[in-house]
């Protein structure tokens, strides 16, 4: 049963409750009736009082068999223009035994007519309203033969009232249809609209929170989860905005200037751009918030910058490098002359050992400026980190790292450049572990991060950490700390990062430097160009 049949038969069933009703109140008015014109003794000659009272009492027992019928749920057209046939029967009962049309109980048939009407098919109907006109002459020419005043003219309009009532309402109940029917389409419409709209706001990638002005959250989608809770919180359990949102939305409230937009709701979360307007044009209004992450649009303009970067960077390491072989090649011939003294082979080693450092820088921005595009493979972090420590194990034999991932993570990376960030990030905290306590070891923690099951990874080292004026320029080409680096190392490992839609950030830590990798989720991530 569709909904539009299932809601004309509860219309139905109120309908035909109310005419029991009606007949109801009718018995027991009639019965009030005849009772005032036997007390009045002004009962006519041609009132018939038994039959009246049969005709009262019938109509009772006709009033509950429908009201149990209607009860029972088992009304159809064949039920109904049986009741409603046996109605004008009676009614016609009633006024023959009040003296015909002129004691006016025939128009209660128009009532009865009309209900049938509403009810009953177009052929139907009418078969109730002829059969009611024919009750009506037949009463008028059986009162004829008594030699009585006869009421031709009356039981024609009644006639003609019984027709037109039943062709108005078949008119009405036929654009009532019509109506129902439109509505039900737009309706369908609607809904599928709205079905579509919530599909769309809900795999947007910009958050969107519905929040009262003062900064009750009301609804909001899946992308503002993923920009806002980190692991362990809900923004179904969050009655109000987080409060660095809140503070901006009380600002934007009050007019005031906001110098910034981006804020960072937890340490763990991306940086995200948010924005504010009216959900309506009134002042009680609710407020719409936007929350957009902003990573990948840095992400963008950073590959943009170092792509014009590589290639200037490229022709000047090639123009570079050749008269940087002459270089190395002569001092290969001057090491080989008899007559060179102590000093002489200290400022040629000097020389070998400035120019290897300088080809391998040239190596490096070469590597950066041929870079492959990223190829990223699901891969088990968890697996894929123990065959990398046997490896490493193998060509480093001191090192000691260990190992403890939560979960079974997988994440989306290209292999060979997963393999270059961790042997960098690993290579550089063995180094300053070593500097710091004498035993080169690094300690690779990894799980799933925050609400937008990210995984994340973290290289720790058990070194003196890094400073504040140190962590500013960290990830900047060219810049170390060291007298023997090239400075590329961290530059070219965020860069790998970036081109497999991860994220390379330094961490604070109690002991040591904590450099984090976070994931893009594997079920989200689509591959770059």
């Amino acid at each position: 049963m569709t909904s539009s049949q299932a809601l004309g038969h509860i219309r139905q069933y109120r309908l035909m409750s109310i005419f029991n009703y009606y007949r109801l109140v009718l018995s027991v008015f009639l019965l009030v009736y005849l009772q005032v014109l036997r007390l009045s003794e002004s009962i006519s000659e041609v009132f018939a009082q038994d039959a009246f009272m049969v005709g009262i009492g019938s109509y009772l027992i006709l009033t509950a068999v429908a009201m149990v019928i209607n009860h029972r749920n088992e009304l159809n057209q064949a039920t109904l223009l049986a009741i409603m046939l046996t109605d004008i029967v009676l009614l016609t009962v009633i006024v023959v035994s009040a003296g015909g049309v002129e004691s006016g109980f025939a128009n209660l048939m128009v009532v009865s007519v009309a209900t049938g009407s509403l009810f009953l098919s177009v052929n139907n109907s009418l078969l109730l309203s002829a059969f009611a006109c024919s009750a009506i002459i037949y009463t008028e020419l059986f009162f004829s033969f008594g030699q009585r005043e006869n009421h031709y003219q009356q039981a024609a309009l009644l006639g003609v009232a019984f027709f037109g009532t039943t062709v108005l309402i078949q008119y009405i109940l036929v654009r009532v249809k019509i109506s129902e029917q439109i509505a039900e389409e737009r309706a369908v419409d609607i809904e599928d609209l709205m079905s579509l709209n919530e599909q769309v706001v809900e795999r947007m990638r910009t958050g969107i929170i519905v929040c009262s002005r003062i900064g009750e959250i009301k609804t909001f989608n899946a992308a503002a989860q993923r920009l806002i809770c980190n692991q362990g919180t809900n923004l179904t359990n969050m009655e109000f905005l987080p409060d660095p949102v809140q503070r901006l939305l009380e600002k934007w409230i009050n007019n005031e200037f906001i110098d910034n937009h981006i804020v960072r709701i937890h340490k763990d979360m991306p940086d995200v751009f948010v924005n504010f307007t009216m959900l309506m044009e009134r002042s009680d209004s609710d407020v719409l918030v936007f929350l957009e992450d902003i990573s990948q649009t840095n992400q963008q303009a950073q590959q943009m910058k170092l792509a014009s970067l590589g290639r200037f960077t490229a022709s000047i390491a090639h123009e570079i490098r050749n008269p940087l072989g002459a270089i190395s090649h002569a001092a290969q011939l001057m090491e080989e002359s008899p007559a060179l003294d102590k000093g002489d082979h200290r400022l040629l080693e000097i020389i070998r050992n400035h120019s290897a450092r300088m080809n391998e820088i040239i190596e490096n921005i070469l590597q950066l400026s041929r870079r492959s595009k990223s190829q990223p493979e699901v891969i088990n972090l968890n697996g894929w980190l123990r065959e990398f420590i046997s490896e490493y194990s193998q060509v480093n034999p001191n090192g000691q790292l260990s190992l403890s991932v939560k979960h079974s993570v997988r994440i989306r990376f290209d292999p060979s450049h997963l393999h270059q960030v961790i042997s960098n990030l690993v290579n550089n905290g063995i180094r300053y572990s070593m500097q710091h306590t004498g035993q080169p070891k690094v300690s690779i923690k990894g799980g799933i991060l925050n609400a937008n099951l990210q995984p994340y990874l973290d290289i720790i080292d058990f070194g003196p950490g890094i400073t504040g004026d140190v962590r500013s320029h960290l990830f900047e080409p060219f810049f170390t700390t060291e007298s023997s680096g090239t400075g590329l190392g961290l530059f070219i490992s965020k860069e790998l990062c970036e081109s497999n839609q991860s994220r390379l950030d330094l961490i604070d830590s109690d002991q040591g430097a904590k450099f984090r990798i976070t994931f893009s989720h594997p079920a989200r991530l689509s591959l770059m160009d």
